[in-house]
């Protein structure tokens, strides 16, 4: 029996929180290819894993079929989902991320000291702005920006977004953000490994809600300081 040969860990349901502690390259799932409905419910849930997803053989059906047939193991398999990035790729990645992050906050360092300045001495609180995301895995992380409203009326879960003239918003607050300055303390998180110079913008939680088919996919790739918002 298989629950004999390999021990059990749970459910479905259980995988994703699991690959959140444990580091999961290949997923099978075994059922028979003629169950394409809950093939695909599973596939849906587990598609935030950044994993390859394969299916394991039986009777194909012509939908399968056309993603492709591969062997392993002497076992054929079809893979429903592919990490977007593996391999030298990762390690390539890293490097770039990690050496232009430092850079360019050497670079930057002359910036960073005026913008913390000027937000010193036009209101008390901290110079940074430290705000819960969503990331790579679906990981829950804190972002930096420099803090662009005055403290008191801090809005974590982006409740209200800025609009022109908000009141909540400084001066210095209103110069930074339109020239996007705010942003460039996220060159610590990429530092950090939280992030990568580019990517998928990094979600609210509460935004993830709203996220209708295919959307979960940015988890399977670290969130960008740049992307194409």
């Amino acid at each position: 029996k298989i629950k004999d040969r390999y021990a059990v860990h749970g459910t479905t349901s259980d995988l994703v929180p699991f690959s959140q502690k444990v580091r999961v390259d290949e997923i099978f799932v075994a059922l028979p290819w003629t169950a394409q409905a809950r093939i695909n419910s599973i596939v849906q849930a587990i598609q935030v894993i950044p994993a390859n997803i394969h299916l394991c053989p039986e009777v194909p059906n012509e939908s399968l079929v056309r993603r492709g047939i591969s062997e392993l193991d002497g076992m054929p398999v079809v893979t429903m989902v592919s990490k977007p990035v593996s391999g030298w790729g990762y390690l390539t990645k890293w490097v770039l991320d990690k050496s232009l992050a430092l850079i360019g906050l050497v670079i930057l360092s002359p910036l960073f000291l005026l913008v913390a300045l000027a937000i010193k001495l036009e209101s008390p609180g901290p110079v940074f702005f430290r705000q819960p995301r969503l990331g790579f895995n679906n990981r829950l992380m804190m972002i930096y920006k420099f803090r662009s409203m005055y403290h008191g009326q801090r809005d974590l879960n982006a409740s209200k977004l800025a609009t022109r003239g908000d009141p909540r918003v400084t001066r210095v607050g209103r110069i930074i953000r339109r020239l996007s300055i705010d942003e460039l303390p996220q060159l610590l998180n990429v530092l950090n490994g939280d992030m990568s110079l580019v990517g998928p913008c990094p979600p609210l939680p509460s935004e993830v809600d709203r996220y209708g088919f295919g959307m979960h996919c940015r988890f399977l790739v670290k969130p960008g300081l740049t992307g194409l918002w």
